[in-house]
């Protein structure tokens, strides 16, 4: 496990290179497809971390846990801290992660002032077609 000072310096120095690039996310996967890496900065728990999360299509998230049926909601999943950052999952009822959604999403994360380890769903089941 990384100590606090070790961690600070990561997240300065992560936070420096993005702002380096005049990006608020370094992007690891492919934009506009089903599901997307990228990690960013933010609040949580009153101290800043750095999010390693997967934006997934809700689509593309009920494909691959066949447990939920047909049907699922939105939500966003905080898991534990890891090597690359904290992880986080959150599912969208969109067709595919792009740009928008992603800038979306990390507004969405920072400004949940509540946001705490576990599942949190919102908004309306949905219904995937077969």
């Amino acid at each position: 496990m990384v100590n606090n000072k070790d961690f600070q310096n990561e997240l300065k120095a992560f936070e420096q290179q993005l702002a380096s690039h005049g990006q608020q996310f370094e992007l690891l996967s492919s934009l506009d497809a089903p599901v997307c890496h990228l990690r960013f900065t933010g609040p949580f728990l009153g101290h800043r971390v750095i999010w390693d999360a997967s934006l997934q299509t809700l689509a593309y998230y009920v494909s691959n846990h066949p447990d939920l049926g047909q049907s699922a909601r939105q939500f966003i999943e905080v898991g534990d801290s890891g090597a690359r950052g904290r992880q986080l999952t959150v599912g969208l009822n969109l067709p595919l992660i792009d740009q928008p959604a992603i800038l979306k999403a990390i507004i969405m994360i920072r400004q949940y002032k509540l946001l705490a380890p576990g599942r949190h769903e919102f908004g309306e089941q949905v219904e995937m077609a077969k």
